[in-house]
This record gives structure tokens, C-alpha cells and sequence, in this order.
């Protein structure tokens, strides 16, 4: 910590590592001009965990994902009330994810546009029931109809019946891009 402009705190070499490479690690480098104000703000992040499983088992909590997970990604304000998440890397089991993102929070409602892709999501993975150890083997899967193909989850369908939160859009304004191979 040093003293930055107009006397005021500045972390000029950020440098924060947590957790353990057995679980999980969290990588955090870069530089915070002003984090009082937050503004000059240069930060790098990654993470990894061998078995994302084992972290939700610790954090006691039910995760269907299973293997390994990876995250990269570079935090930075671009101007005044205005932040960019780029280079973002994640991988987590058979899924990943890249892209950018960024975040004005000076208007009356914020605005986020995001760009991101994926070679691979598996959403299956996402919905699929973790299997516990001594449960009984699952009952054996019926033929599907060709309008079920390629669905998944127990009745056919990817997604709940639960009603998306769309409140949520009229607190903020942006764009969302994602585009998936597979």
C-alpha cells in the first residue's frame, strides 16, 4: 500500500494468492490506482481447482459439476463509472466459456454488455442429479420420442418450470451475446 494521488491509498503491485492447490487457488495481480474510488483499476485473476466436486463438498453445498475448473480473466476501468472484464477464460468439467464483458454504472441504471462463446456447454451437467455413493442404480432409460432427442433432465426439457427472474431487466439495460459450437 502506498500513497497515491492527492494523498490518498494506492496498491501499486497487487499480488494475492488463496486457498491451496489441492482444492482450490485463487490468483489476484495487478495494480489499484484509487480503490477508495474505485478507478485505476488493473487487476489479473485465476483460479483452478482439481475436482469442483471436492470445493462444493467442503463449501457444503450439492454442485452437479464434476472435474476440473479453470477461470483467467483481467478486471480494468475503462473511464469514469466504467469496467471491462476481458480475456476471460473458464473451463469447468466438459463446459467452457470466453469472452469480454463490460459494466457503466454512471447512467440511471446500469448497462452491461457481454460477448461470450463456448465450443462446449454441457448443460446436463448443469441439471443432472450428482450421484451419491450406495444409491440404488437408475432405473432404465426409456426410448425416446424424436421430438425428445438431443433434451435432457427427466422430463425431456433443459430448463425448470421455475419462471425467469425478468424483473431483473428492467433494473438494468446491455446486451448479451453468446454463441455455443456444441
Amino acid at each position: 500500500l502506498t500513497t497515491g494521488p492527492g494523498g490518498r491509498p494506492s496498491v501499486a503491485n497487487l499480488s494475492a494468492e488463496l486457498g491451496t492447490p489441492e482444492l482450490l487457488r485463487i490468483a489476484v495481480n495487478g495494480a489499484i490506482r484509487d480503490p477508495l474510488e474505485g478507478k485505476g483499476i488493473d487487476v489479473s485473476i485465476s483460479g483452478e481447482a482439481r475436482d469442483l466436486r471436492a470445493v462444493a463438498e467442503k463449501a457444503g453445498v450439492d454442485a452437479p459439476l464434476t472435474g476440473p475448473l479453470t477461470l483467467t480473466g483481467k478486471i480494468a476501468d475503462t473511464g469514469p463509472d466504467r469496467y471491462a472484464l476481458s480475456g476471460l477464460s473458464l473451463k469447468a468439467g466438459n463446459s467452457d466459456l470466453t469472452g469480454e464483458a463490460t459494466l457503466a454504472t454512471g447512467g440511471a441504471k446500469p448497462v452491461v454488455n457481454a460477448n461470450f462463446a463456448s465450443k462446449q456447454m454441457d448443460l446436463a451437467a448443469f441439471t443432472a442429479p450428482a450421484a451419491k455413493q450406495g444409491t440404488a442404480a437408475p432405473p432404465a432409460k426409456r426410448e425416446q420420442a424424436p421430438a425428445e432427442a438431443g433434451k435432457s433432465g427427466a422430463n425431456g426439457r433443459v430448463f425448470s418450470d421455475d419462471p425467469l427472474p425478468f424483473d431483473l431487466l428492467t433494473k438494468s439495460d446491455g446486451e448479451v451475446r453468446y454463441r455455443a459450437e456444441k
